[in-house]
Order: structure tokens, then sequence, then C-alpha cells
């Protein structure tokens, strides 16, 4: 199921890549015409990137990712402070564990298998962290370089998330803004689709 899951999210963002290119390389009959189907292009293009990524790193397609690659982050609810300074923080639109030092700085991060759902960490005893998934109620224990320690199964979801995890935000680059989930992406995608849909309601007129 997963496979499939993937190879959909891949041939739809190859669809849309190909049709934003489409409109950048195509030549309208006024210069403002122009302008917005390349601009929607565009759009289209970095939407459909963003959107179809975070679907794909959610289905296990960006397990290929090193742990040196940060995935741009805007905030999250769960995200855990460290003795040392450090947090770990969930990015569960792309079910990614990513780990800051007290100044905010990107160290690492590793995919985890939420499949494409909710996780929530709880910090160990040592200088490791739990990660509870909700779909297939599945425990995680790393270390905070990302090796797996361990891996079971718990009964009782309804008592993971009552601890003491804080909310950050994040400033975020403008320009990476639309890989950071799939909100974004959508909106970015939405954004084209309008400069594409205008030369055509100008024209019907």
């Amino acid at each position: 199921m997963r496979i499939i899951l993937i190879l959909v999210a891949v041939i739809c963002l190859i669809v849309l890549v190909t049709q934003g290119l489409r409109h950048i390389f195509e030549s309208k009959s006024s210069l403002w015409r122009t302008v917005l189907n390349k601009l929607g292009g565009a759009f289209l293009i970095i939407g459909g990137i963003g959107l179809l990524g975070s679907g794909l790193s959610s289905v296990g397609g960006m397990n290929w990712l090193p742990n040196s690659f940060e995935w741009p982050l805007s905030g999250t609810h769960s995200a855990l402070r460290f003795s040392s300074g450090e947090y770990a923080v969930s990015h569960t639109a792309v079910d990614r564990i990513q780990i800051y030092n007290e100044k905010m700085q990107f160290i690492n991060g590793w995919q985890i298998d939420a499949q494409g759902g909710e996780f929530y960490l709880l910090p160990s005893q040592q200088a490791s962290l739990y990660a509870f998934t909700v779909k297939g109620s599945k425990k995680f224990e790393y270390d905070l370089l990302g090796n797996l320690i361990s891996s079971s199964t718990y009964e009782d979801p309804l008592t993971v998330g009552n601890d003491s995890r804080e909310e950050i935000q994040f400033k975020v680059n403008p320009l990476l803004w639309p890989f950071s989930g799939p909100f974004a992406g959508w909106t970015i995608c939405l954004v084209g689709a309008l400069f594409l849909a205008v030369p055509g309601i100008r024209k019907t007129r």
C-alpha cells in the first residue's frame, strides 16, 4: 500500500511540474497574459513540490534524506527541551524529528514511521527520547543522533501527550516557506491556479 501511495504522489508531482513548465514556456498574445502565465506556472511547480513533497515524506518516500537535511518548519506544538539546552521538535507534516541547539540552530534530523499521522515526543531518563505514533500505536526510542534504540507498541493512546512539551515558532526564510508543509504548498498552488485563471476570465468578457 505504501508503494502505491508513493507512486501516486510521484505521478501527481510529475504532472504538476510538467503543466507548470508548459505554462512557463508558453507565450500569450499580450505581455501581461504571458507574465501571469509564467508566474502561474512557477507557483504551480513550487506549490506542487511543497504539497506533494510533504505527502511523499509522510508515506516514507523521503527516508533517503540525510540527517544533515533540515526540513523547513514554521512552528510546532511538540518540542522537548533537554538539560543540555537542545530541543527535539516533531515535524508531523512530514514524519520527521529535528534537533536544535539552545539558539534554535538546526543540528540534525531523521524520519520516523508515523504512517502520515500525529506523533508525540516524550523524554526518557537518559539522553534520548520516545516517539509515540497515533497510527499503529508504535513506541520508538531514539538517541539525539537519530539512532533507533528500541521499537515496540503501546496500549493506551489516551495517556500519550500528557507531558511538558513546549510550543515553538520558527523564523522561516520566505523562500523556503512553501516547502514547510502541505498547507503552505497548497496555498502556493492555489495562487498559481488563480494567476493562470485570470487571463482566461478576462478573455471571456
